[in-house]
């Protein structure tokens, strides 16, 4: 049995098996890019290249990325998602996968030169998220770049979770992994007492 404490793919699928195609029912689905992702997109002079998109949801990162240049894979361990993207997009040309971050396919390491990662880490217990940290990471080419979108703080709130908001201070696994903290903002959050961190990392 899995830890109780930490979703497991049933507990994802099911919310988007339930939303009936309803978009509104998807907690974490804002039907647009993130924010971070599109002023980087307009503001960049990196790429286009390989994107991977982690989490993807219902892919309107992955889109923006293709939309963009990249030649862009997303992945998600929801089959019910991955499904719905290929419906939303039927002529897209990222390339959709089923895929658990937690066991990634040997090619795909050290691939990318852009990883997105919107609100994945926080789906799992602190304790975890070195861990994910640690595998998000590893997809990154040399000179790779890394954006995360995550809510986080910076103190020691009780989160019963899930989600669980990122620390501030665990972000530093990204540093343990070889990246180089490129920049940074914290602005409010929908959630009371948290902040929206936004990040980007580049691969030494």
């Amino acid at each position: 049995m899995g830890d109780p404490h930490t979703p497991e793919p049933e507990f994802f699928e099911s919310i988007y098996r339930r939303a009936g195609r309803d978009p509104g029912s998807i907690p974490w689905a804002d039907m647009e890019p993130t924010p971070l992702l599109v002023r980087w997109l307009r503001d960049t002079s990196h790429g286009p290249g390989d994107a991977v998109v982690v989490g993807c949801g219902l892919g309107d990162d992955a889109e923006a990325l293709a939309a963009a240049g990249w030649n862009v894979t997303a992945f998600d361990l929801s089959p019910a998602a991955i499904g719905w993207c290929r419906e939303r997009f039927p002529t897209s040309t990222v390339d959709y996968r089923v895929q658990d971050l937690t066991d990634l396919p040997a090619p795909w390491l050290g691939a990318f030169d852009l990883v997105m990662e919107a609100r994945t880490i926080q789906s799992f217990r602190p304790e975890k998220q070195p861990r994910i940290i640690g595998w998000i990471s590893d997809l990154l080419a040399a000179q790779g770049r890394l954006l995360v979108a995550a809510i986080g703080h910076r103190g020691a709130p009780r989160v019963t979770g899930p989600p669980w908001p990122v620390a501030e201070a665990d972000l530093s696994a990204f540093l343990e992994r070889g990246l180089e903290l490129h920049d940074f903002s914290a602005n409010p959050s929908p959630w009371e007492g948290f902040e929206l961190f936004e990040l980007e990392y580049r691969k030494a």
